[in-house]
């Protein structure tokens, strides 16, 4: 009976820690003018992403557990940093508004 309980936590503890690394998704949506170097970091690592068009769109995978932080040029140098660390598994949508100004909509792959 003891083995059993032991392999039972064992693969528990086994799942929650593959499930707690599990990358998470970024997807940048363009609906205003032209981008340049646009930049996606998040847990010490940088993703460029180059420029993006009018109504063009990039998804990166990203590591979870930390705070995204989106760069880009337009009219000017822009910074937008996520209100909330990302979470294993999670999709994050961006929005570049005509505005130059960023919007997030957030889901969780979990529900």
């Amino acid at each position: 009976m003891l083995w059993f309980i032991g392999l039972a936590l064992a693969g528990v503890i086994g799942v929650t820690w593959w499930a707690g690394s599990y990358p998470a998704r970024v997807v940048i949506i363009n609906q205003g003018a032209l981008v340049h170097d646009l930049k996606v970091t998040t847990a010490g690592q940088e993703f460029a992403l180059a420029d993006l068009r009018p109504a063009e769109t990039r998804v990166v995978s990203i590591p979870s557990g930390d705070y995204v932080t989106i760069e880009f040029d337009a009219s000017r140098h822009r910074m937008w940093r996520s209100p909330e660390k990302i979470a294993p598994a999670q999709a994050m949508t961006v929005f570049i508004r005509s505005n130059e100004r960023v919007e997030m909509q957030r889901r969780t792959a979990f529900r």
